[in-house]
């Protein structure tokens, strides 16, 4: 039987579950808390494991998660929860169970449609990133500046930012935007880098992983917003 050390499944075990069935189901079993755990918290309820819809979804996203996992997405038990959060719901909005209502433009990205399958990819594997920093997607509601001028401003700081190699490292060693650093080389306040700090790390990583359909995406929103203000 499959046991994972200290609560996390060995990286080994998950790419070898990839190739043999029978590893595969062992690990399945051993994530039944988590597909549970992951569906109570999205439905608001206990889930009832016997003719459930809800847990047959959350059991073949696990079993997507398996396949698609690699060491680059960080820890398993994190991007599984990704993985079958965005099935389920994606499930119950298909079944009109779900009426999402966007907060704003942010919200839009974390609600992305099912049929955005490029986009929902980047944004699983970018919500991992977050999370070394502790972010989340729904973070960045409250973290995105009201005003065209400030966002414009950050997106400007924050590409010079992820074309600076030893800014990205430090960014990366300290999992910390390095205001004192960015102070100096982008001749930046400190005021607006620790207001706007969230907010400018996502941007970082995005332009700095090359996600390009989120990045396309803000980059919309961003000239939208400059046409409103002109």
């Amino acid at each position: 039987m499959v046991t994972s050390e200290g609560g996390k499944m060995d990286i080994e075990i998950i790419i070898s579950a990839q190739k043999d069935q029978t590893i595969k189901n062992q690990v399945i079993e051993a994530h039944i808390p988590l597909v549970i755990h992951t569906l109570s918290n999205i439905l608001g309820r206990y889930i009832c494991t016997e003719n459930s819809n809800e847990y047959s979804t959350g059991l073949i996203a696990l079993d997507e998660a398996i396949n698609k996992y690699n060491p680059d997405k960080g820890s398993f038990s994190n991007f599984a929860t990704l993985v079958i959060r965005n099935r389920v719901i994606d499930e119950m909005r298909k079944e009109n169970q779900l009426n999402v209502v966007s907060i704003d433009d942010y919200q839009d990205i974390i609600e992305v449609r099912s049929s955005d399958l490029e986009l929902k990819e980047e944004i699983e594997e970018m919500s991992i990133e977050l999370e070394k920093f502790s972010i989340c997607f729904e973070d960045l509601v409250e973290a995105s500046p009201n005003h065209y001028d400030t966002r414009a401003r950050c997106f400007r700081i924050s590409e010079q930012s992820s074309e600076d190699e030893p800014i990205v490292k430090l960014m990366y060693k300290q999992y910390n935007l390095p205001v004192k650093e960015m102070i100096i080389k982008f001749l930046e306040t400190k005021r607006f880098l620790y207001r706007n700090k969230s907010y400018i790390t996502c941007l970082i990583i995005i332009f700095y992983k090359n996600f390009e359909a989120i990045k396309y995406w803000v980059q919309g929103t961003l000239r939208d917003d400059q046409h409103e203000n002109i």
